[in-house]
């Protein structure tokens, strides 16, 4: 099927519903600019929607997914997996400038200072989501600590000063386990779909509730430095 795809040379969003290994090494090849032309099969492909994978070793899938992602000709705006490894995340994060969209649902490679990373430097992103459903009691699920979510500015802890991140003004939905520590996995959290947009000069207030006993206000401003001004 990938092969037929090669008329399609302005695809720009592919939905794939199974993919083997064996297909998703053609996948990688076509993305990848030729060595002839010096040019890709798919040079404006900028999505990427994949249901299911198959039975694979974590980490032959890891390195796969990487290579996937890292042949991407235009940076990827919009990432739909079923998981990512370590070396896919990190490869997955130097597209955050242009990424707009990333729902992984088993995700054991994202780290809650990878999920920081990618919310803290992506200008464009709408939609974030790192849950299945009803994933918010299972331990191995991937989350975002407190600490990371609130992310205070250490340089200006007398005034308790959040972090600008630059996703605020686009982000719309976000969907993620925050837990009160990297120990305590099993936490519970509220989560808030669509989360709130913010204006310039205008606050953000989610509030997290962890292990169904404790709550807290999080402010997450837009504009922290032009607010303290």
């Amino acid at each position: 099927w990938i092969r037929r795809l090669r008329v399609c040379v302005h695809l720009v969003s592919l939905h794939i519903q199974a993919v083997c290994l064996a297909e998703l090494r053609v996948l990688v090849n076509a993305l990848k600019p030729s060595t002839t032309t010096s040019t890709s099969v798919f040079p404006h492909l900028h999505s990427i929607h994949i249901d299911n994978f198959g039975a694979w070793l974590p980490d032959r899938l890891d390195e796969n997914m990487a290579e996937l992602l890292r042949a991407c000709q235009t940076r990827w705006r919009s990432v739909n997996l079923p998981s990512l490894g370590t070396v896919a995340v990190e490869t997955l994060i130097k597209h955050c400038g242009m990424l707009e969209h990333l729902v992984v649902r088993r995700c054991l490679g994202l780290t809650s200072a990878s999920m920081q990373k990618i919310l803290s430097s992506s200008p464009r992103l709408v939609t974030f989501s790192t849950l299945e459903s009803d994933s918010l009691t299972v331990r191995e699920t991937t989350h975002i600590t407190v600490k990371d979510y609130i992310d205070l500015d250490s340089s200006l802890s007398s005034q308790q000063l959040l972090k600008s991140w630059q996703c605020e003004l686009t982000l719309e939905v976000f969907r993620a386990k925050i837990a009160e520590s990297l120990n305590q996995t099993s936490a519970h959290c509220t989560v808030w779909v669509p989360y709130p947009q913010a204006s310039p000069k205008k606050r953000t207030r989610t509030k997290v509730t962890i292990s169904n006993t404790m709550s807290m206000n999080v402010l997450r401003d837009s504009q922290t430095s032009n607010n303290s001004s």
